[in-house]
């Protein structure tokens, strides 16, 4: 029987890495697969361009948009060979953020949506069988923020677009499974409510 692929998603501070440490330490069949975009080429050239502001921001956000979606290709693939092999897997974000942070840049979202839903067609990606999104205002991000260092993505009304984007996640991609957990609760309480879903979805 094949794994099954559950993706926690959600605006900056929303609580997403804590919850997956947490998930990943409650359900050891659970693997937490780290995006990659750290450590390989593709990777790197996104991190360059996201310290450089030398184009319109729109602009940013197309180049920014296709090479997100091609370093996670290699990182869905490996997700793939987990699946085929009955193991579950976890993600701390994928393609969803691509669409609402690139979108919130003035990329379509409609069209980021569509990109993603040819790519998972045509197997390039894997399309999740649970994917959570921790839900925060923009007012509680700025309140976690206030001792971070901040950057264009970081102001209240980038993050404000990009929480619009999310909530709309469900109508781009009616053929996900989308629910939404309310991130501003206490982290015990988020941690039970994912935990609840997962075994839903995952059957143990």
């Amino acid at each position: 029987m094949a794994g099954k692929y559950v993706v926690l998603e959600g605006m900056d501070n929303s609580g997403k890495t804590t919850q997956a440490r947490l998930l990943a330490q409650a359900l050891p069949a659970l693997e937490f697969v780290v995006e990659p975009t750290k450590n390989t080429p593709i990777g790197n050239l996104i991190r360059q361009g996201l310290v450089r502001h030398e184009l319109p921001i729109k602009i940013e956000g197309m180049r920014d948009a296709f090479l997100f979606f091609a370093d996670r290709m290699g990182l869905h693939e490996h997700i793939r060979q987990q699946l085929a092999a009955g193991r579950h897997c976890l993600t701390d974000r994928t393609y969803h953020s691509t669409i609402c942070y690139e979108g919130a840049m003035g990329v379509d979202i409609q069209f980021l949506a569509n990109t993603a839903d040819y790519l998972i067609k045509n197997g390039y990606l894997c399309k999740p069988d649970l994917v959570i999104i921790l839900d925060i205002s923009p007012e509680e991000f700025l309140r976690r923020n206030e001792a971070k260092p901040g950057d264009k993505f970081h102001a209240m009304e980038f993050q404000r677009k990009v929480r619009e984007n999310y909530l709309a996640l469900a109508g781009l991609l009616p053929h996900e499974k989308i629910t939404v957990v309310n991130g501003a609760q206490s982290i015990e309480k988020v941690h039970a409510d994912i935990l609840s879903l997962v075994h839903s979805t995952i059957g143990s």
